[in-house]
């Protein structure tokens, strides 16, 4: 980070505060070691999910845990080959990777946002606009429990009919 002209180092995991000193705006020795290690590891791992996106995309799209394909650590080596990646490294990144499917992680976000608990229906409309970086998902779903406890990102909340959405979408389209 930069901060008055001088470059700065932040580091917001307090577990590598600890592993990594920070003396006089320097990172020591060791401390560079172990980013280099930790770059490699997040390498290694978009590797590894990209792949499985890959090779699973059958899957991803349907949310079907039929649509699975068996996949053994040496056959995805194989299929997808990366310079540091064996089957040791393989088989320690693999059990620490989060996974989750677009209606799991809307689930996850409704709950640390709302504290409500839902049961997505259908995906209703994907809304992409020039003037913004990211996409919307109107999302068809079912309250299943909760009370309303914000997050410090939600201060208020709606419940919408379908006339509410077709509005909704003209107006930030």
């Amino acid at each position: 980070m930069v901060q008055n002209s001088k470059l700065t180092f932040e580091i917001s995991d307090p577990r590598l505060e600890k592993s990594i000193p920070v003396v006089n705006q320097k990172i020591s020795d060791n401390g560079i070691v172990a980013l280099k290690w930790i770059n490699t590891r997040n390498e290694l791992s978009k590797h590894i999910l990209s792949s499985l996106i890959d090779y699973q995309s059958s899957f991803w799209q349907s949310g079907k845990e039929t649509d699975l394909i068996p996949l053994t650590l040496k056959k995805f080596l194989k299929l997808y080959h990366s310079k540091f990646l064996d089957k040791s490294r393989l088989s320690r990144l693999l059990p620490t990777l989060l996974v989750e499917t677009l209606l799991d992680a809307l689930k996850r976000e409704v709950k640390e946002e709302t504290n409500f608990d839902i049961m997505p229906i259908s995906l209703v409309k994907v809304i992409s606009s020039n003037s913004r970086l990211h996409l919307e998902f109107i999302v068809e779903a079912k309250y299943t429990g909760g009370i309303f406890i914000p997050s410090k990102d939600v201060d208020f909340y709606h419940w919408s009919d379908e006339k509410e959405i077709t509005y909704y979408h003209d107006i930030i389209s």
